[in-house]
């Protein structure tokens, strides 16, 4: 081997050496960046094997003394290239392991706060549809009872009549203390059977009326026959359920 071939492979393996040392320092670098992390990736570095110590040798034994001691100088450079290149590749490697974890960390906590995200949709979710059936379960007692007061409370012809609104009240509530407050109602009724459906306020102001009736018969429960007191609370309540068929409830 000749002196110049000696160089030149020392010189090779320099360059080697310094490629592989800038590709570790300008992965240093990116990896510092927190955004570089976010970023795509590309393909991950693949480490190369070094040269055997005894490539570029055409012989395996030195003619001269003087051969003998250049191959084993040249040797001694390419194990230290060898060493230098093991090292550069292995920081790589370190840097590359060391942001796939990071992007790991990353990933999972994004699929912590989105699975947090889905666990409060989900809740979000069961607590409308239990609101909704709540609501539709209470509309649908409403309208049972609504029902049920109809039955039971409905006046008959004789005590209300639809189609002028005439009111035919109860012994005990025709005594004069009840005067005013009768006839308000009864004017509303014809208001209310007159034009066929809710006035504005019509609602309020014969609730009001029926409620003042009902505070002054229970103040006279001491003065009536229980039988009447009950026939007349329960021709109360069969107006008030009256007025809201008629669409004219508070």
């Amino acid at each position: 081997m000749t002196v110049f071939s000696l160089e030149s492979r020392v010189n090779r393996l320099a360059l080697l050496s310094l490629s592989i040392l800038l590709v570790s320092v300008s992965t240093t670098a990116a990896q510092s960046d927190p955004n570089a992390v976010l970023a795509p990736k590309r393909p991950l570095y693949r480490p190369v094997s070094p040269m055997p110590v005894e490539m570029g040798f055409t012989q395996d034994h030195s003619s001269t003394a003087l051969e003998g001691a250049l191959r084993g100088r040249s040797a001694v450079i390419q194990a230290w290239g060898n060493y230098n290149l093991d090292e550069s590749q292995a920081e790589i490697l370190r840097e590359q392991a060391r942001a796939l974890n990071r992007e790991n960390r990353v990933k999972q906590t994004q699929a912590l706060y989105f699975q947090k995200e889905l666990w409060a949709h989900a809740r979000e979710k069961a607590r409308t549809e239990r609101d909704a059936r709540a609501a539709e379960g209470l509309q649908k007692i409403a309208q049972q009872q609504s029902t049920v007061l109809r039955q039971v409370y409905q006046l008959s012809p004789t005590e209300f009549d639809a189609t002028t609104g005439a009111i035919t009240w109860p012994s005990a509530l025709q005594d004069a203390k009840y005067e005013g407050a009768r006839q308000r109602v009864e004017e509303m009724f014809r208001i209310q059977v007159g034009y066929g459906d809710a006035q504005p306020g019509s609602g309020k102001e014969i609730a009001r009326n029926i409620e003042e009736l009902r505070r002054t018969l229970r103040s006279d429960i001491h003065n009536l026959p229980s039988s009447e007191y009950l026939a007349a609370s329960k021709f109360l309540v069969g107006l008030r359920v009256t007025a809201e068929s008629l669409g004219g409830a508070a």
